[in-house]
């Protein structure tokens, strides 16, 4: 049953429409943007310059360099990564509602606020990835949330959503209770892609929901240079601060 959540989601906001109420506080709106109030829309802290010219991850005003530790340290596959709000408390209970708490109508808010960010970057794709997830883990979840954000995505953009062409291999442990060399082992072999021929000389827009050492994207982003995609951009709902 739980499987047809989305569906049902999509359903009842024609019925009683989204943008009525805020989704962080279900109080009514007038007027507002991306289907939150004013209150709640002031508590988001939302990323701004200046941010590491690799990743997108926020800098202190008096850092010295353009690219944060991590991206210092680490060669990532991703030419350049993009991300909407900072992952603390507040970012962190409405990705988590999304993703475990069955409410998929944030996917809409969330691909409102990544297609802003992307048109201010005047960003250039030719199709639309999401992460995917295992089978296991997408049944137990009712959906996959990147899948959602990336068919939401889609249609503000008209840029085509490509599904099943990436796909998760195996069943791997949660990324967030492991380590950073763990998560890099955790991943190892882990994507695919079905038909190659569709990635030729293409530009990638890679949506996840969360982006903290960026393992995941990584790993994605270098089966799909593999499969001769031209370049790999990540765009993500929130991303990690840099220490």
């Amino acid at each position: 049953m739980k499987r047809w959540y989305a569906y049902k989601d999509a359903f009842l906001d024609l019925i009683f429409p989204s943008d009525i109420y805020c989704i962080c506080c279900n109080q009514p709106i007038y007027n507002q943007p991306y289907s939150i109030c004013k209150d709640c829309m002031a508590k988001i802290k939302w990323v701004t310059l200046p941010t590491c010219i690799q990743c997108g991850k926020p800098l202190s005003l008096n850092y010295l360099t353009h690219k944060c530790h991590d991206c210092i340290d680490t060669k990532h596959s991703f030419k350049q990564g993009f991300s909407c709000m900072v992952y603390d408390d507040r970012a962190k209970e409405m990705i988590y509602g999304l993703k475990f708490n069955e409410k998929a109508h944030y996917a809409k808010f969330f691909a409102q606020l990544i297609f802003e960010k992307i048109k201010n970057e005047n960003m250039v794709f030719d199709y639309i990835i999401p992460v995917p997830l295992h089978k296991k883990r997408e049944k137990e979840r009712g959906y996959n949330q990147a899948k959602l954000i990336a068919k939401h995505l889609s249609a503000l953009t008209q840029v085509p959503a490509l599904f099943n062409v990436l796909i998760r291999t195996r069943y791997t442990l949660p990324q967030n209770q492991l380590s950073l060399r763990e998560r890099k082992n955790n991943l190892k072999n882990a994507f695919q892609v079905t038909r190659p021929s569709v990635l030729l000389d293409k530009q990638i827009l890679l949506i996840d929901d969360v982006y903290t050492t960026g393992s995941t994207v990584d790993t994605c982003s270098k089966e799909l240079l593999i499969n001769k995609a031209s370049e790999v951009y990540v765009a993500t709902c929130a991303i990690g601060e840099d220490f």
